[in-house]
């Protein structure tokens, strides 16, 4: 008797389905551009901890031309940031790698000590790297300790440099920096800052100095030919040396911040070809120091005054006759003890105006009938009812003297002036509302001129910062006027 077979009612086992595509199963290229989509530190402290092959592929040649790197340790605190270990890191890959590097930021605020040899370090590796074939052509260092700039003149691809030394400290520059014949742009931050050698390099076109403690500016800024744009801040440089200004032939852009009030007549007599001026403020008057040089500046087209320094607009931009952008930002809570903007055929020119309420409240019955190009409108402090003025105040000013005729006049204005394109509005301090008066003139204008923008500034970019930069004012609607 032949036995039976049991047969059982369940379905053999599928056979396991292929494996789909992996990242490891493509190409390197392919993979590289994959890594090349995270954060650097996600690819070089975990990406290449994968395999082998993932660590080779992190290391490659385009995905470190931009590097990033801050590493914070403030004795006694330990702690309370990065770890100095960042650092080491650095100057292990810049020691092997360093010849792909384009682009390095280093924020390395380590104090005193050990951490300053590591910050050397890897300033020399870029040194050594450049000898050996790099082409790094922007870095941005900022390092509490004094930085020694030995290792500089070997960058000779660089075209942008900032150097920031905090905590009052020196920064020398060696006389082999005007060997960077492609550099471009520099910033460079120290107290004081001492530049070795009679030149700088002579592509220079904008350069940026902080130094609170000298009294003499570089005499090398004299042989800067191609020097288009210069800021100082903190600089308290006697008249004597800042006449050297005077010999910078392309100079057109001049950014001043945070000088003594008895500076200014100095600064503006040596730069009489100047197109752009910004001046801020954060401490003494500037108004009536800043009146009396304007009339040199004949060729000056754009102008921004900020700070605490500035009480009134001064009374010599009457004779700017080619001035087209105006910019008058006082500091938050500050009011001007004089609101009253000059009169005169500069105002025929002006496309862009930028200033407190108070001045445009004042100027609507009058010097604003007068600009018929303007297109850029901006209250720096939301427009709202103010005080009733003395009747020989309000004679002075050419207004009248209830608040309610000038508040009204103003939009009166808005509403009939064609040519206005954008009407903005920057919070004087946090927390200041548009009042009932001011929604409801903003509904009146808008049924009389559909087309008119208003907008809210008081964010990045900015009013004052896209006119520096002449570019058209970005059309970012306030949410509370377009209900």
């Amino acid at each position: 008797m032949s036995r039976r077979r049991r047969t059982s009612g369940a379905a053999p086992p599928a056979p396991p389905e292929p494996a789909g595509p992996s990242l490891a199963s493509l190409p390197d290229p392919l993979i590289v551009r994959c890594l090349g989509l995270l954060a650097p530190r996600e690819r070089l402290e975990r990406a290449a901890l994968v395999c082998r092959r993932f660590r080779h592929l992190c290391l490659a040649p385009e995905l470190l031309e931009s590097i990033k790197v801050t590493s914070l340790f403030v004795p006694p605190f330990p702690n309370t940031a990065g770890p100095p270990e960042r650092l080491r890191a650095l100057l292990a890959l810049l020691t092997t790698h360093g010849r792909h590097v384009r682009r390095l930021e280093l924020r390395a605020y380590e104090g005193f000590g050990p951490h300053t040899l590591l910050v050397a370090g890897c300033l020399a590796a870029l040194g050594a790297a450049a000898a050996a074939g790099g082409r790094l052509e922007w870095l941005d260092v900022s390092h509490v300790p004094p930085l020694s700039a030995d290792w500089l003149p070997a960058l000779v691809h660089l075209t942008e440099l900032k150097l920031y030394c905090s905590m009052e400290l020196p920064l020398v520059l060696p006389a082999g920096i005007s060997r960077l014949t492609a550099l471009q742009a520099a910033t460079l931050m120290a107290s004081p800052l001492e530049l070795k050698g009679p030149r700088l390099p002579a592509a220079l076109a904008r350069l940026m100095v902080s130094d609170s403690t000298s009294t003499q500016l570089p005499p090398q800024l004299s042989t800067l030919g191609a020097l288009s744009s210069l800021s100082l801040v903190r600089c308290p440089y006697e008249a004597a040396s800042v006449a050297c200004l005077s010999a910078l032939p392309s100079l057109r852009h001049l950014v001043l911040s945070e000088l003594p009030p008895g500076c200014l007549p100095a600064y503006l007599a040596a730069a009489t070809r100047l197109e752009r001026l910004e001046v801020g403020s954060h401490a003494g008057v500037y108004s009536a120091a800043f009146s009396s040089p304007l009339h040199d500046l004949c060729s000056l087209t754009c102008l921004a005054l900020s700070g605490r320094g500035w009480l009134e607009v001064p009374a010599g931009i009457s004779r700017l006759t080619r001035l087209q952008r105006l910019c008058l930002i006082p500091s938050c809570n500050q009011e001007l003890s004089n609101g009253a903007l000059p009169g005169g055929p500069w105002l025929s020119h002006i496309a862009w105006l930028g200033l407190p309420w108070e001045c445009l409240e004042a100027a609507a019955a009058g010097p604003l009938r007068a600009a018929p190009r303007l297109r850029f409108l901006c209250s720096y402090g939301l427009p709202a009812f103010g005080k009733d003025l003395p009747a020989e105040q309000a004679d002075a000013l050419g207004v009248a003297p209830s608040y309610y005729d000038r508040f009204h006049a103003f939009w009166a204005w808005a509403a009939a002036h064609p040519p206005l394109q954008v009407l903005g509005f920057e919070q004087r301090y946090d927390g200041e509302a548009p009042s009932i008066e001011l929604l409801d003139a903003m509904l009146e204008l808008k049924h009389r001129r559909p087309g008119l923008v208003p907008r809210r500034i008081d964010d990045d970019p900015g009013f004052c910062s896209e006119m520096l930069e002449d570019a058209e004012p970005q059309f970012k609607p306030c949410p509370h006027f377009t209900a």
